[in-house]
């Protein structure tokens, strides 16, 4: 029998945050996403709309990246409780691993949480690319991300869409975004919460 699951004060934290940034954007936006066709006129004339909904998507994705840096955080020092020695060599592993995603994410491994292969993290990691292009390419695909089929692969998957080099972040975007991360913060809360179970 699973034990039972009580989200922890910083996924409900996270969610908050996820759902109060969704419901600000959507109280301020009163018209559709332009995609315009000139990259120049496009920076010029990029809509408060447009820039609202890309903050907003970068906002909620950086929220669960957040919270799963706190979360195994959490985790690791629980484990070194007073290990001076532990507590060095983990302050070096943060150094190097949390500078990227990916290395972060494949860091749960160690305590069998697989989550690069989870259902949540798939259903989520489109909306990571996305957040890139908003932020990097100004709401245009990077140039990485236009050489990389699998990218944008990643990105329709969650739903979004691109038209032409651009990842189209509406209101719907949003909803679908807001709904794949907090699928994702209590995902890793769950696991966390499992690991944190006093072994028998």
């Amino acid at each position: 029998m699973t034990p039972s699951w009580t989200a922890s004060r910083q996924c409900e934290d996270a969610v908050v945050l996820i759902n109060t940034v969704r419901a600000e954007t959507s109280r301020t936006s009163h018209s559709p996403t332009r995609v315009l066709t000139r990259r120049a006129t496009r920076t010029l004339r990029h809509s408060s709309i447009q820039r609202g909904h890309a903050l907003a998507l970068a906002s909620m994705v950086s929220a669960c990246e957040d919270y799963c840096q706190a979360a195994l955080t959490e985790l690791v020092e629980r484990g070194l409780a007073a290990n001076v020695t532990g507590e060095r060599l983990w302050d070096a592993v943060i150094d190097s691993t949390f500078t990227s995603w990916t290395g972060h994410l494949q860091l749960w491994g160690r305590w069998g949480v697989e989550v690069l292969k989870s259902h949540e993290y798939k259903a989520f990691q489109g909306f990571i690319a996305a957040r890139n292009s908003a932020v990097h390419g100004l709401g245009e695909l990077t140039r990485i991300q236009r050489r990389k089929s699998k990218v944008q692969d990643e990105i329709r998957a969650t739903g979004l869409r691109i038209s032409g080099t651009r990842v189209v972040i509406d209101e719907v975007a949003l909803g679908l975004c807001a709904s794949a991360a907090i699928n994702f913060v209590t995902y890793i809360d769950r696991e966390l919460d499992t690991l944190l179970q006093p072994q028998k």
